[in-house]
């Protein structure tokens, strides 16, 4: 391609040439796969070109000016086309596109770690850093966060260690797409190598006996009434209603083979991934991947021991509640002639021992049993437009966060919706894209992404542009939702508000949410409070067929705090986290690792040769490695706001959102955490995991492990786990 040529298409690629739309929005009615690589390419050396300048700078007329500030907008087309790109394969992914991710990272990648690697740049920003004489607090804060981030990185390394990082970064990067798509191409149910239960015509009435007719509905196929259950969330709910044991069992056996069984099984990958990641912390002279990533300057919990004192007490108070609560269901599975939790316990008898897919089962008998609401009656009262209606007035009230939606935009998918944050003079000052619906080729679960924050960029500031994912049914016309799934929403929009509240400072670098990674789901889960509040929960909840709102009764019993098998679900698989990056050796065997990690708190056998690692994406490639017990301590963090709010109300909200949501990066997320209390007068407190068990119904069995001396201040993680002697 002669060079005229190759300018005339870069002049018409929507990524290079962006046309101009209302606050820069991406032309997604432009945007062609065969865009991004020459787009990708020309931002590389546009970067480069950027880099050249800075490396020129003579060591002594280093300044913030000259070196910090132009690190600031190095690579900003790099990042704003990577974001674009990172939207196609999580939302609207191809084969071609998953290709162009893998080749197009495997350019960026070495550019990253030269920069990062480069002793002389190094040296430049460390002269500032060692001066800050004259700076403001904003560059003094981005002086700081450059300098960790070269002092952290490959420029401590050798000439060999950077090769291997430069290997091993590449490896991560190709491995780590490998595992993404198998688990994609494992839940797309119309993928060749998709998983599912087929249950024909026919059979239906037999095999989904006491399967509501919604729930039926969803899962049939238009053109031949066939049931087809693929490996997705909803696929669970057939485990609470099913009274057929055997499609129980298919359907938790297809939902647990994610990433395990066929061509697409993530055993090798997920050995790799492991050692890769162990090697790289290896080389910056930590033993493992928990000591590198779990430090003062990293996380808000501090050190790894902090971490396994909170989990070592959670274990302790979550096996002694799931104890008593399979009690309670295995008295009811009697009726069944299920007589024991495990096998061993009747003679290795299977049929008559408590399964995997039978506790759900039970456990919705045993709600109703307590007064609680069928599942499928309580989703009756979340229809998605109306929960969205009043996420918004919530959202307005709680942070003065005014939504409108708009049509502004032509859009990948006309499923989305899009949204414009208004001061109260009508000014835009952030843009919520929402996705809320299925489709084939988008990634499961809930997320958000904040695909441009708040700053200057080329002289213009760029409002804010956040994009909002669910995987809800995609007929939209009748969805109905569980309250678990209004919570989730709720969940995603407070990582949302975090991202558009942080926009104090003209650099987007201060603007983000990338606080230490254990706070950043602070936000989010204490967003999810507000969907519970009576009045405001009476305002959106209202039954399809009556339009009466839900009795309170039956209101009490969904929000009730109670304890449940969900606290030690999710201290096993923070532990299992913590000790697949605790060791250091190579797993030849993931799925007996798993495995061994959850037999001493496994209370029902689990004899599939399912791992659940291999389809952990979270901590696989999904930036949770050694992190994902963020999502508790996280909970220990709400319930102690949570305090606040209930004593403080609203003006709780506004100092967390004056002084942690709105500060973006500029402090420390510790820090930031306790000025909330000193902006309401408070003494600030350690954290400690009990405020959050007491609140949440377990303290019978915090005082039951205070009396016997297992877990609690003053009593060290025990690497072996001995079990609360606890009478069946």
């Amino acid at each position: 391609m002669s060079q005229n040529t190759q300018s005339a298409a870069l002049q018409n690629n929507p990524l290079v040439n962006p046309p101009k739309t209302k606050f820069n929005m991406p032309a997604w009615d432009q945007i062609k796969p065969e865009h991004f690589l020459p787009a990708v390419e020309w931002a590389m050396e546009k970067a480069q070109a950027n880099l050249d300048v800075i490396r020129a700078v003579a060591p002594e007329q280093a300044s913030f000016k000259t070196v910090i500030e132009p690190l600031e907008y190095l690579d900003t087309d790099i990042g704003r086309i990577m974001h674009v790109l990172s939207y196609y394969t999580n939302n609207a992914t191809t084969d071609e596109l998953d290709e162009l991710e893998t080749k197009i990272s495997n350019l960026i990648e070495p550019f990253y770690t030269s920069t990062m690697a480069d002793k002389d740049l190094y040296a430049k920003v460390e002269a500032v850093y060692q001066n800050q004489n004259g700076l403001n607090a904003e560059e003094k804060r981005i002086t700081e966060l450059n300098y960790k981030a070269f002092k952290n990185g490959p420029v401590s390394l050798n000439d060999e260690q950077r090769e291997a990082y430069s290997r091993i970064q590449a490896e991560l990067t190709a491995k780590g797409q490998a595992y993404s798509k198998n688990l994609m191409i494992h839940t797309n149910k119309n993928e060749e190598g998709g998983l599912k239960v087929v249950i024909a015509k026919s059979e239906i009435a037999e095999r989904l006996a006491g399967v509501s007719e919604d729930l039926i509905s969803f899962f049939t196929e238009k053109d031949t009434g066939d049931v087809v259950i693929g490996a997705i969330p909803e696929s669970m709910d057939i485990l609470e209603q099913c009274t057929n044991r055997e499609t129980r069992r298919q359907v938790y056996l297809n939902w647990t083979s994610k990433g395990n069984v066929g061509a697409h099984n993530n055993s090798v990958l997920t050995s790799e991934i492991h050692q890769l990641k162990q090697e790289m912390a290896q080389l910056f002279g930590y033993d493992n991947v928990v000591e590198k990533t779990i430090r003062p300057d990293n996380r808000a919990a501090g050190t790894p021991e902090t971490v396994w004192n909170i989990l070592h007490r959670m274990r302790d108070i979550g096996y002694r509640a799931s104890v008593d609560v399979y009690q309670d269901l295995l008295a009811i599975a009697q009726q069944d002639g299920i007589t024991a939790l495990k096998s061993e316990d009747v003679g290795g008898n299977e049929e008559k021992a408590m399964q995997p897919w039978d506790a759900g089962f039970y456990m919705n008998i045993l709600e109703q049993q307590k007064g609680g609401i069928d599942p499928q009656e309580e989703k009756k009262y979340f229809e998605v437009g109306a929960v969205m209606d009043g996420l918004q007035r919530s959202m307005k009230r709680r942070y003065g966060l005014n939504l409108e939606e708009t049509d502004d935009f032509q859009m990948p998918s006309e499923d989305m919706q899009v949204f414009y944050s208004k001061k109260s003079n009508g000014e835009v000052d952030g843009i919520f894209i929402v996705d809320l619906y299925q489709r084939d080729n988008k990634r499961g679960g809930a997320w958000m992404d904040q695909m441009r924050p708040a700053g200057f960029v080329d002289g213009e500031w760029q409002v804010p542009i956040t994009l909002v994912n669910c995987n809800y049914a995609v007929d939209k016309a009748a969805q109905y939702i569980s309250f678990n799934s209004v919570e989730t929403l709720y969940h995603e929009w407070g990582h949302a508000a975090h991202g558009h509240n942080s926009q104090k400072t003209k650099y987007q670098s201060l603007n983000s949410i990338n606080i230490a990674w254990d706070a950043v789901e602070l936000p989010s889960q204490f967003n999810e409070i507000f969907a519970a509040h009576r009045r405001h929960f009476n305002s959106y909840a209202r039954h399809r067929d009556t339009g009466e709102k839900m009795p309170k009764k039956l209101y009490d019993k969904l929000i009730e705090k109670k304890p449940s098998t969900q606290l030690l679900r999710q201290n096993q698989l923070s532990m299992l986290d913590m000790q697949l990056y605790s060791q250091s050796d190579k797993i030849s065997n993931v799925v007996a690792f798993n495995k061994a990690v959850n037999a001493p708190t496994q209370l029902i056998a689990d004899k599939t040769e399912n791992a659940m690692v291999n389809g952990f994406s979270h901590i696989m490639t999904g930036g949770y490695s050694a992190g994902y017990y963020s999502y508790l301590y996280a909970d220990f963090m709400v319930a102690a706001i949570e305090d606040l709010f209930e004593k403080h109300g609203q003006k709780a909200v506004n100092a967390f959102k004056r002084e942690f949501t709105s500060v973006g990066c500029m402090k420390d997320a510790s820090e930031a955490f306790d000025n909330v209390y000193k902006a309401l007068g408070e003494e600030v407190k350690a954290l400690s995991p009990d405020g959050y068990l007491r609140k949440n119904g377990y303290g019978k069995y915090l005082d039951q492990a205070d009396a016997e001396g297992t877990s609690g201040e003053g009593v060290q993680y025990n690497p072996v786990y001995t079990r609360p002697k606890i009478a069946p």
